[in-house]
């Protein structure tokens, strides 16, 4: 626990470069007490995105997969760490199976905790998505969830579409800008 929350301090600075030798030694220690949590997994995978290592983010991302395949961030981290490497349909991949994981399979119209995360993760994939240029891939993220609005009501997930609506007319601006229209 308490290799986690230096691991959270660090996050919270943003990585800087003289404090990450220190956080690849918690990174590695934290895999050593335990190397059957997820976590440490997680922790390896957010710090190699932080250092452009995508491909060693996704492994990590797997490993914790491995461990545990019904926790749903794994899959949205290495859905990040596909999308900043412009591996777009492998980011919709890992993004269908977190959506997978997120259902309560005993009770098939409900979903577990981990989904009232679903908004704030589907917003930022859609902004990793702008970054790489894919404008009109945001843009069907943001039509996906705005039309989820209601289903979010009834399952208690708080969203307000308002933002995910304006960065949708943004969108369909640069999309019809590349467009030539």
């Amino acid at each position: 626990q308490l290799l986690k929350e230096i691991f959270r301090y660090y996050e919270s600075l943003g990585w800087p470069i003289e404090a990450r030798p220190a956080v690849t030694r918690y990174v590695t220690a934290a895999w050593k007490l335990a190397p059957s949590h997820p976590v440490s997994r997680l922790m390896a995978a957010t710090f190699a995105i932080t250092e452009g290592r995508y491909p060693d983010a996704i492994a990590s991302s797997e490993q914790a997969i491995a461990l545990n395949p019904n926790l749903s961030l794994p899959y949205w981290v290495a859905a990040d760490a596909a999308a900043r490497s412009n591996q777009i349909e492998l980011a919709r991949e890992y993004v269908r199976r977190a959506q997978a994981v997120e259902r309560d399979p005993e009770h098939p119209g409900r979903y577990l905790s981990s989904y009232s995360f679903r908004p704030a993760r589907m917003h930022a994939f859609a902004g990793l998505l702008i970054q790489q240029g894919q404008y009109q891939s945001a843009a069907d993220i943001l039509v996906e969830q705005v039309g989820l609005e209601e289903h979010f009501l009834q399952n208690d997930v708080r969203y307000q579409p308002a933002g995910d609506l304006a960065l949708l007319v943004t969108l369909v601006q640069r999309v019809d800008q590349a467009k030539g229209l």
